[in-house]
């Protein structure tokens, strides 16, 4: 499928010619400052990716690049949201145009295969500064890549961990994010665990938000926070500027979770602060205040209730899966209602998971309707959907799926109009509306070829 969206492209975008040859690399003429998409792989034709490159790229200077993989191929989304900070620190920005939520390990490590043998040998990399980066099952990519690679030097990993499939040797750095409301907040907590256990260098963030590519100023964290890493690791110069705003924003991190009374992540960033900047700058007074938290009654009855509330997280995610063909859309309706009672009346980390179990409720909802659409069975769905609504009633997730359902049920029209909320909604998967089969019907229509323009509009923010 990821193939057939790729056949979209066109083969002379100005991006695939007018390559000239130097010394050692091809270098060729993108124009600098901006985000180009649909680049063509010279290694693997059917592949492409969106590019970023500094304004101060040269061929005779060697830059740190960061490798992104997102959820459903869309390149050009995490380069549109961090180009500012790719500019700001001099990164080269490289990101997939093909791997996607649905393809097997076996294909999604080929395409960061190719793609890091791409930045290596056409752009000018600093071969100790190459990184990878993805958001949910382009985060599994990022991770799996880093470790079959065994020369990334480290993560950037949002919402989701390793695949299970990772095979390879080497330690890379790692910064983990998860959105407070994020349904996979608890795996990463988890694999922050692991990793501590494993000796690599770690650092989770977390940031006010749901399920997503964490808000530019949250990443900001994770790009300073490499070039400490690699500082410490005399990858590159010691930038006194890079390491007082890293701790600038540490500080302010510790001052917001201590205004929401996150005594867990007040320790986590204590402890990242020292971390980080030991060797760097002067962290005394952060380990004082660390040394003072972990011994202190509040931060060992925090811990206690944060375990009990992860056992009632889990136990509450297997009760929702379970539960949700027993009971129509009216039972359903009214448990929904109670949950936001209850979120909106709650202590601030008891809200925070009842809002993650309710948002886990509409991954489930999600899941099983995409699941019986695709077995044939449209009419069922219905259930799903609408439940899906209740829950997340923004979310254009729900009138993509109703869309596929109506041309499952050959209701052209209302598949239109589906189609067409799900564009109001801001829905810019473009990879899967090009390449879904049911689809195929509607791509003479001008009324489609207009709703995928506004989807592109989307992706692409104008």
């Amino acid at each position: 499928m990821s193939c057939a969206s790729a056949g979209e492209k066109a083969d002379d975008t100005p991006a695939s010619k007018d390559t000239i040859t130097t010394h050692k690399v091809t270098i060729d003429e993108f124009k600098k400052g901006q985000v180009i998409d649909s680049i063509r792989c010279t290694s693997d034709g059917a592949q492409y990716f969106a590019l970023y490159l500094p304004s101060n790229y040269a061929p005779n200077l060697n830059f740190p690049c960061i490798v992104l993989f997102d959820a459903h191929a869309r390149g050009i989304l995490p380069l549109n949201k961090y180009k500012n900070l790719a500019e700001k620190y001099g990164y080269i920005l490289v990101a997939s145009d093909n791997s996607k939520n649905g393809l097997s390990p076996e294909v999604t490590g080929k395409y960061a295969e190719s793609l890091l043998s791409e930045v290596r040998t056409r752009f000018n990399t600093d071969p100790a500064r190459v990184y990878t980066a993805g958001f949910s099952g382009g985060s599994r990519v990022a991770g799996d890549a880093a470790m079959a690679d065994g020369n990334v030097a480290g993560v950037i990993g949002c919402s989701a961990g390793f695949s299970g499939s990772s095979q390879g040797g080497g330690k890379f750095d790692y910064a983990g994010f998860a959105g407070e409301q994020d349904f996979n907040l608890l795996e990463m907590e988890a694999l922050d665990q692991q990793l501590q256990a494993h000796g690599f260098v770690h650092q989770l963030f977390t940031f006010p938000g749901i399920h997503g590519w964490p808000p530019a100023e949250n990443m900001e964290m994770a790009m300073l926070w490499l070039q400490v890493n690699a500082m410490k690791a005399g990858k590159q110069p010691k930038t006194d500027d890079v390491v007082d705003l890293l701790k600038r924003l540490y500080n302010k991190q510790i001052a917001s979770a201590e205004k929401a009374k996150d005594i867990i992540a007040k320790e986590q960033l204590l402890s990242g602060t020292v971390a980080a900047m030991t060797a760097l700058s002067d962290v005394s007074s952060e380990q004082k205040k660390l040394a003072a938290l972990q011994q202190s009654a509040e931060y060992k009855k925090a811990i206690a209730d944060e375990g009990a509330l992860q056992q009632q997280e889990l136990a509450g995610q297997q009760e929702l899966a379970k539960e949700i063909a027993a009971h129509d859309d009216k039972w359903w309706a009214d448990k929904i209602a109670t949950m936001r009672k209850e979120i909106s009346s709650s202590p601030v980390m008891v809200a925070r998971m009842k809002q993650r179990l309710l948002n886990y409720l509409g991954l489930v909802c999600y899941l099983y309707a995409d699941g019986v659409i695709k077995q044939g069975d449209a009419r069922s769905s219905d259930h799903y959907l609408n439940v899906f609504q209740m829950v997340d009633p923004a979310n254009p997730d729900v009138s993509y799926l109703k869309a596929i359902q109506c041309m499952k049920l050959q209701d052209t029209q209302n598949a239109l109009a589906a189609l067409n909320r799900a564009a109001d909604l801001g829905y810019n998967n473009i990879a899967d509306v090009l390449s879904e089969e049911m689809f195929a019907p509607l791509r003479s229509d001008p009324k489609f070829a207009a709703i995928v323009q506004r989807m592109n509009q989307n992706l692409s923010g104008k």
